[in-house]
């Protein structure tokens, strides 16, 4: 980034750059470097987004029950010991795997709007706290830049 006259960076978190005078985001979309810049006079909001897929949770419970069901009534029919607990170990195996999909999957979406763009940063569930502080780092400088 190349800044102007007597403008310092103010911090650079999460692939945002946060100047006194201006927020820049560079990233990759479809292959294609982009740069989106916001002067922080022109700022209107600042939000962040908790995205979870519930579902994930659902979807292994499903399967769970699905697996348990087939091993009972294969069991039953075949007349074999095996069966059941085999079943019910692939069943425990994809509710496990749909449950960590699920903690790998939420995240946080930082928008920072202006009426004539978005800047969009999505980052993993952990990173609340740094969603917070930049948040606040770009507000705090937006109001400095007001006084």
């Amino acid at each position: 980034m190349e800044l102007f006259n007597k403008e310092k960076i103010i911090t650079e978190q999460l692939g945002l750059t946060v100047t006194n005078n201006r927020i820049q985001h560079i990233f990759r979309k479809d292959g294609k470097l982009q740069i989106k810049s916001i002067f922080l006079e022109n700022l209107t909001s600042s939000e962040i987004i908790y995205i979870s897929n519930t579902n994930y949770i659902l979807y292994g419970i499903f399967c769970f029950i699905i697996f348990l069901v087939a091993g009972i009534i294969l069991s039953k029919l075949s007349k074999e010991e095996i069966v059941l607990p085999i079943f019910s170990f692939i069943g425990v195996f994809m509710l496990v795997l749909f449950i960590i999909s699920y903690f790998l999957d939420r995240k946080y979406i930082i928008k920072l709007s202006s009426p004539s763009a978005t800047i969009e940063i999505i980052t993993k569930a952990r990173n609340y706290k740094e969603a917070i502080e930049l948040v606040h780092i770009v507000e705090k400088a937006k109001q400095e830049k007001l006084n």
